[in-house]
């Protein structure tokens, strides 16, 4: 993967993704939902759409769970930029896992 290619995939998926649903799911949906609903009803809508949000089958309990635990994570801070630089750190995870066969 060329330098370039790989640095914009870095921060599609490390800053732009989580800053953009961190917002979203956390940010609007659950804290939007917890006044009215109640928190463990907003922590589980809001977990299956962040799980429905991947589009990918293979995707979907692992982001399900993931949404889980970054919700804990909101309700416990009040936070969305805790939640942000959590997943930031996750799918940084993921990203080194994913281009380490090509840089060895």
């Amino acid at each position: 993967m060329p330098v370039f290619g790989a640095f914009c995939v870095l921060l599609q998926v490390c800053i732009i993704a989580p800053v953009v649903e961190e917002t979203l799911m956390r940010g609007v949906i659950l804290g939007g939902l917890k006044n009215t609903y109640g928190s463990i009803t907003a922590l589980l809508v809001s977990s299956v759409l962040f799980a429905v949000l991947h589009f990918n089958m293979v995707q979907t309990l692992s982001a399900f769970m993931c949404g889980i635990v970054l919700g804990l994570l909101y309700l416990r801070t009040r936070s969305v930029f805790c939640c942000i630089i959590a997943h930031c750190g996750y799918n940084f995870i993921s990203y080194l896992t994913t281009i380490y066969p090509y840089i060895i």
